[in-house]
């Protein structure tokens, strides 16, 4: 019995952390959101707190209500860079102080269920979102 109390709270704890590229592990501690699972209401903001080893000069957040365009396109199976989708990337700014990189994000719809924080054009981080009414 007291094995399943300890599986599940490792799996409870796991649910809620965010998800952070593979190859980002060494480079990159999520300081705020303490969580991986955002409890927001519309109009809210979400602060982000980093601390990243490399290097940043382009971040951007998608969510599934609000996403930039895919960069790339495969035309005859060869994959290409889409110029018209590169020149529609929408940034965040951030400050940088030391290594530590801070940003926000507003929640603007009700309907709002994720967010990836994207690196370079790549994703490295990504939450769940819990809309508060």
């Amino acid at each position: 019995m007291v094995r399943n109390s300890k599986y599940k709270i490792a799996k409870e704890k796991y649910k809620k952390t965010p998800y952070i590229e593979p190859s980002q592990l060494g480079q990159l501690e999520i300081i705020s959101p303490d969580t991986g699972v955002i409890a927001a209401k519309v109009g809210d903001t979400i602060h982000f707190k980093i601390k990243y080893n490399n290097t940043l000069s382009r971040l951007q957040i998608n969510t599934n209500t609000n996403a930039n365009p895919e960069v790339w396109k495969t035309i005859k199976e060869e994959l290409i860079w889409d110029e018209k989708a590169l020149a529609k990337q929408k940034y965040v700014d951030f400050l940088k102080r030391d290594d530590i990189y801070t940003f926000n994000y507003v929640v603007t719809d009700k309907n709002m269920r994720y967010i990836d924080v994207l690196f370079e054009l790549n994703i490295v981080m990504k939450f769940k979102v819990a809309i508060i009414k």
